[in-house]
């Protein structure tokens, strides 16, 4: 059964994945839950993904392992919304391979409710929605899946640039696998409410606010040195979490590189 923490990360994980695709926070139905969990329990007795019979939305999850699992709130929905590489948002539609995805983010949808059922190692996740999505009226999936909100990341880069322009230092470009990267992280202290750095050998700069501007921490966004730049953005409607990860790192203390990389004002 789906405890309080699982719930909440499995709520949270949406809202991030929502905020990304201009979609607004759900809130947890506890009789949508109700449904969820008795789903889910009836697929772990029977060993069988299938959809029930319910009017709402619904998403499923199967996962095995020879081992005990530890189960967390995001899993499910991680996996629910990696399929939006295979969606084409230039011919919006249901698809087989992409409704997980579309209910995830779907914009009309307001509430949800969750349930999971294992013993130990077979699990299952029963994610139910209430308005449902992937209605496939004409127009609906063109006004409730939306491309992801790339003004940040333009607006991130460009910020960037004029600072590191001031001081002397070459434009950023964006990299792809930094700005995975940076969400994941993002992701993570939006899970914990909790600011700290990763292990990532990359340079990191963070942010924590309630939906106000985005600031970096200085040496590190002017470093002459450094070449790529990528950001991830985690929400849940009220709490913002920014990473920027940077390649090559700033504020390395060989002697010599601060003098070299953080440059006066011109």
């Amino acid at each position: 059964m789906a405890d309080a923490s699982f719930e909440k990360e499995f709520l949270e994980a949406h809202n991030s994945y929502r905020a990304t695709h201009q979609a607004p926070s759900l809130s947890m139905n506890r009789e949508l839950c109700k449904s969820a969990q008795a789903w889910a329990d009836h697929l772990l007795s029977l060993k069988t993904m299938k959809h029930s019979n319910t009017n709402n939305g619904e998403n499923l999850y199967y996962a095995w392992s020879s081992g005990s699992q530890k189960q967390n709130g995001k899993a499910a929905v991680e996996k629910w919304y990696a399929e939006v590489k295979d969606y084409d948002f230039s011919n919006p539609g249901f698809g087989s391979n992409t409704g997980h995805f579309t209910q995830v983010v779907w914009k009309d949808t307001k509430e949800l409710g969750v349930g999971l059922a294992t013993d130990g190692k077979t699990v299952f996740v029963v994610g139910q929605y209430s308005p449902p999505g992937n209605m496939t009226n004409e127009g609906y999936f063109e006004n409730n899946v939306l491309p992801a909100d790339e003004n940040f990341e333009k607006e991130f880069l460009e910020a960037h640039n004029t600072y590191r322009a001031i001081h002397q230092a070459p434009g950023l470009s964006m990299n792809r696998d930094l700005c995975s990267s940076a969400q994941e992280w993002a992701d993570h202290l939006l899970s914990i409410k909790t600011m700290k750095h990763s292990d990532t050998n990359n340079g990191e700069n963070l942010y924590y606010g309630w939906k106000s501007g985005v600031t970096g921490h200085f040496t590190q966004v002017v470093w002459k040195a450094t070449k790529e730049v990528g950001v991830g953005l985690a929400t849940d409607g009220r709490i913002v979490f920014v990473v920027g990860q940077y390649s090559p790192p700033g504020n390395m203390t060989n002697p010599g590189y601060f003098e070299n990389n953080v440059l006066p004002a011109v």
